[in-house]
């Protein structure tokens, strides 16, 4: 008797792990499908405004030491400091192609690097490759960007930095209109869970 419960309790977690592959799977298909979509529409993007890629571009691949919510404040610790050729302003992103922000302190081992969504932390940003716009930080991995109310802007729209490397920034999540106010206020935030980040990659130029 205890031999068939045994039995059918591993049945049970079978399926159950199964099912649980199966849709793990269906999630990285539709985030491969994604980041897809936004490699195309960054392409688009250096097209269309004649951005190039700069030469000698060099990637540092630095593992995540601390994030926000551990004695730290929109900020995270990352293992490559000024030893390795790491400056303050550097860029910092996820997959080398995700802005996550920019390095404001270094040491020989280690850098602190400030997110975009530092409150009051302004970045220049396109909203669905046609407006551009200034992104503030919020705070909680959120920022938020104002634009006249006629400006016909969606959910959904990706949001990219404007640079010569245009970096993926984030998705529209809100958008708020008030019948009184000229502005309307667009909500976004970075693309990805920051306590579930690993490692980053930093631009040396």
């Amino acid at each position: 008797m205890e031999t068939r419960l045994f039995v059918f309790k591993g049945k049970k977690e079978l399926i159950s792990e199964n099912l649980f592959l199966k849709q793990k799977i269906i999630e990285l298909e539709l985030s491969k499908n994604f980041l897809d979509e936004v490699m195309k529409e960054n392409n688009e993007l250096k097209l269309v405004f004649n951005f190039s890629e700069p030469e000698n571009t060099e990637f540092i691949l630095a593992p995540v030491f601390l994030r926000p919510g551990y004695g730290i404040y929109n900020t995270i610790v990352v293992g490559a400091g000024s030893n390795r050729g790491v400056k303050n302003g550097a860029l910092v992103t996820a997959f080398g192609d995700t802005f996550l922000g920019y390095v404001y302190e270094t040491v020989p081992r280690m850098s602190k690097v400030r997110l975009a969504s530092y409150p009051g932390e302004e970045t220049n940003v396109f909203i669905g490759g046609r407006f551009s716009a200034i992104a503030v930080g919020l705070g909680g991995e959120n920022m938020e960007v104002s634009l006249p109310k006629d400006v016909e802007v969606e959910v959904g729209e990706r949001v990219f930095t404007i640079d010569e490397r245009p970096l993926f920034l984030g998705v529209v999540e809100v958008i708020t209109k008030k019948p009184t106010d000229s502005f309307q206020k667009i909500i976004f935030r970075l693309p990805l869970n920051i306590q579930e980040l690993r490692n980053v990659y930093l631009i040396k130029e």
